[in-house]
């Protein structure tokens, strides 16, 4: 399994982030076609950045966005000051810079970022990739105690989306996702209103609070295993808590994911960011929160010990 563990970001007291990817077992699969970065900061602004980025026909649009979509996001912070807009207008910027990379041809990559400030937290998404975070908050859901909420923070764009489905009428046979960038075959009309697939991405936000545990980014990978579950998000961050309840790293509780999803009988690469929000606490102390908080936690599936 290939994977990467990254150094807590920032002044090391703010953020913890671990990011780690795996190879699939369909046919064909030579190289992984994932993608991500977690290297960005804005220290003037406090803020930070994390991308993942599923590379679909090849992996150079992916790695192109790895590399530079979070420069065109600081570009257009600068410039327009907005966060929101920013993130559209990068997605659009970086889009059409591609267009005219002759590199890119039949290619196309999904593409989730966050932006971290001091108190909010800015999800865009063009794609089936998704995000999620965990809040706690006590509550009972079928007199099951549920320490902790998993609040979606993307929406899932494929052609058996509602919304997306009334937008392109017709689905072509070949489009995977809705929303991407790359698959200039798709976008042959100047005006994005007629794009089958645009890189429009949907944009989400979220006050950081002290109920705010941690963000999970996942790609296609994972979550056609997830799905199968009545909640699948909540199974995600259950997932994760039951194992640092077992006094695992939040690094052993992905690979534990991952391994999950693979003895599932995923064939895609798979690929997981989480992000701690350690809101000035020290590493222990987060960890010694999220053991107290879900000593109790019965979640949807029951996680093997690895």
């Amino acid at each position: 399994m290939d994977q990467t563990l990254s150094e807590p970001v920032g002044d090391g007291k703010r953020l913890l982030y671990v990011s780690l990817t795996t190879q699939g077992k369909r046919d064909g699969y030579i190289n992984i076609k994932d993608t991500y970065t977690t290297s960005f900061e804005a220290p003037s602004k406090g803020y930070n950045f994390f991308g993942l980025y599923d590379g679909h026909g090849g992996d150079y649009v992916a790695n192109y966005c790895a590399n530079n979509l979070h420069n065109f996001l600081s570009t257009e912070l600068d410039e327009c000051g907005g966060i929101e807009k920013a993130i559209e207008n990068g997605y659009f910027e970086i889009d059409g810079y591609l267009r005219n990379d002759e590199n890119v041809k039949k290619q196309g990559c999904t593409a989730i970022t966050v932006i971290v400030t001091p108190d909010k937290v800015y999800v865009g998404n063009a794609g089936d990739s998704r995000a999620v975070i965990s809040e706690f908050a006590d509550i009972s859901k079928s007199n099951n105690l549920i320490e902790s909420e998993a609040i979606l923070m993307s929406n899932n764009h494929i052609p058996a989306q509602d919304e997306e489905f009334i937008r392109i009428k017709i689905p072509e046979p070949s489009m995977p996702v809705t929303r991407a960038i790359g698959y200039f075959e798709f976008k042959k009309s100047e005006s994005v209103d007629e794009q089958v697939i645009i890189a429009s991405p949907d944009i989400k936000e979220q006050k950081i609070s002290e109920n705010t545990e941690f963000l999970v980014l996942a790609n296609y990978g994972i979550w056609n295993v997830f799905d199968f579950y009545e909640d699948p998000s909540q199974a995600v961050i259950d997932f994760i808590s039951e194992e640092i309840v077992k006094h695992l790293s939040i690094e052993k509780a992905c690979n534990n994911l991952l391994n999950y999803c693979q003895e599932k009988d995923s064939n895609n690469n798979m690929t997981i960011i989480v992000v701690a929000f350690l809101k000035d606490q020290q590493e222990d102390d987060w960890y010694n929160m999220i053991k107290k908080r879900h000593e109790n936690t019965k979640s949807e599936i029951r996680t093997a010990n690895y």
